[in-house]
Parts: structure tokens; C-alpha cells; sequence
């Protein structure tokens, strides 16, 4: 990645393929590199195109200013398997057309470029292996998240002399959950769906709507609520919310899933805790009916 010093916004006369960032206290700017990945797409490998088509773009590639360029993953490997090549065969030919670019390869903590797992001594024989064709850069991940498993292949990779880099994979699964997660760390773990929690203020917390118009009442500041509704909410005060998170600790469940709220008889409208708190204090609200404001939506909306 080429540095970037120097160089206001306006003046700017970046690579295609590199973005400057500038902090806008102090002007400075900040190189932002690009990884190339589209030699890296199965899509490419499933057809009639070959190495010898592919690969000769690679050194027009090296001159673009990347940060690295992906040439081998563990679903490309399987790919160019399936077409009865050696993917490190591959690996060579396109490394030794990249002199100023790192060739990245990215790697599964637990099976490399394959589906099996490998034991440690496996996992460090298949870096060497990797940095001998000519790969300078590994991205490591993990299917599960597991944090340990991909440092102990950074640790490898350093001690191979190639940068590395970790992905974390976000998923949205019905069995990939908290209480998997949980259990497979052998950790207790506990969900609160919570209504609106309330609390007087305190140093370093912000406020939410309910001190927001205790607040705004005592200082007589205008309170500005939607026109021609008056929405009720379940509150849940601060130490009730606290005594909760103490039971469960307390308790020996090793997972929970809880709707915690103060319930029906805590239940109050906007207009209700204006006029209550008006009423303790004995100060009028100052309030501003809004028709462009909408209606707070309710949990679940």
C-alpha cells in the first residue's frame, strides 16, 4: 500500500484503486488500500477459462496500487481440484507474476484450503508450503468465530515471515444463535427484551425520553411531542432492571430468553409522565404539539 502524506481533499490525486480518508481536525490524510478479488470467483474457474487466459493480466493488475490481490481461497481450491489441477501448481504461476503486489490467500483456521481438519503441525507445514510458493498475505477465518483458532494461525503466519489479516463472519441463522454460541463455549447466557429503561441521571449516561422531560420540565425548556396522539409505553426503572440481571446470575439456568418490563400497572403515557412530574415539582411544562413529528413505534414495529 503506497503512503499517502500531505494531501488535502481538494488536491487529491489518488490511485483508482486507493482512498484517501482525512480527519477533518487535523487535515491529514490517511491511505485507505483495496484488495482485488476478482481473479478469486469460482465463477471464473467453473468455465473453459485457464490459467494461461487468466494470469497474464496479473502484471497489469500489480501495477494498479493494490494492497493485495486474492488468487486462491477454499472453495477455489476445490474448484480447480475438480478440474484436475493442482491448486498450488496455480498458486505459483500466478505469485510469480506479482512483484510489487502481496498475493493474499485466504484460509480456513482449522482445514487451510481443505474440508478436513488438520492438527497443528499440519496447519504449519501447509504455511510453509503456502509462503514457499510465493504467497506474502493470509486471511484467516473461521466458520464458527472461534478468536483462538485464527491467532494461533497468526502466530504461525508471523513466524513465516507473511502478513496476515482475520475475517469475521456475521450470519443470521436459526441454529447459529446466542444459546449455540453459549454452549459451545460453555458460557451462561441471558437475553432481556427490554422496555424503556429510566434512571436519574448520572455522569456519562445519556438520557432517555423519561429524564429527558424531567429534566426539560425543571429547566422549563420546551417539550416538543406528536400531534393528536398520546402513546403509552412500559417503563422499567434502573434498579428493577438490576435486580433482574442479579437473579439470573444467581440462578443456575444456563441460558434465558426474558421480556422484562415494568408490566401493565407501570404502564404510562408521554402526556401522563409530563403531567405527573409537573404536578411533584410544581412547574408548568412548556409544551410544543408537532403534526411533522410521528408517533414513537411501538417494540416490535
Amino acid at each position: 500500500m503506497r503512503k499517502v502524506s500531505g494531501v488535502s481533499p481538494s488536491t487529491s490525486r489518488s490511485s483508482p484503486h486507493e482512498a484517501v480518508t482525512v480527519n477533518s481536525s487535523t487535515r491529514r490524510a490517511t491511505p485507505v488500500g483495496f484488495v482485488d478479488s476478482s481473479l478469486c470467483s469460482t465463477a471464473l474457474w467453473n468455465g473453459s477459462v485457464s490459467v494461461e487466459l487468466l494470469f497474464p493480466y496479473l502484471e497489469r493488475m500489480d501495477d494498479g496500487g493494490f494492497g493485495a490481490i486474492d488468487l486462491m481461497s477454499p472453495e477455489l481450491a476445490s474448484c480447480i481440484v475438480r478440474r484436475q489441477e493442482n491448486p498450488l501448481h496455480v498458486l505459483r504461476l500466478g505469485c510469480a507474476r506479482l512483484q510489487k503486489t502481496p498475493a493474499n490467500v485466504w484460509i480456513s483456521s482449522r482445514c487451510l484450503l481443505g474440508s478436513v481438519p488438520s492438527t497443528q503441525d499440519l496447519l504449519e507445514l501447509g504455511i510453509e508450503t503456502l509462503a514457499t510458493c510465493g504467497v506474502r498475505r493470509i486471511t484467516c477465518l473461521d466458520a464458527l468465530n472461534d478468536v483462538a483458532a485464527i491467532e494461533r494461525i497468526a502466530v504461525i503466519c508471523r513466524a513465516a515471515g507473511m502478513e496476515v489479516s482475520a475475517a469475521l463472519i456475521y450470519l443470521r441463522s436459526p441454529f447459529h444463535d446466542v444459546r449455540y454460541y453459549a454452549q459451545r463455549n460453555e458460557f451462561r447466557a441471558c437475553i432481556f427484551r427490554m422496555s424503556t429503561v429510566f434512571a436519574r441521571p448520572s455522569e456519562g449516561n445519556d438520557f432517555g425520553f423519561v429524564t429527558h422531560y424531567v429534566e426539560s420540565i425543571k429547566n422549563r425548556q420546551p417539550i416538543r411531542l406528536p400531534a393528536g396522539v398520546d402513546p403509552v409505553r412500559d417503563i422499567l426503572y434502573v434498579d428493577d432492571f438490576s435486580r433482574a440481571c442479579r437473579t439470573f446470575m444467581n440462578r443456575s439456568v444456563q441460558f434465558g430468553l426474558y421480556n422484562l418490563g415494568g408490566g401493565r400497572l407501570n404502564a404510562v403515557s408521554l402526556r401522563g409522565i409530563i403531567g405527573k412530574v409537573s404536578k411533584m415539582i410544581e412547574i408548568e411544562p412548556v409544551i410544543e404539539e408537532d403534526p411533522r413529528i410521528p408517533a414513537p413505534a411501538l417494540p416490535g414495529d
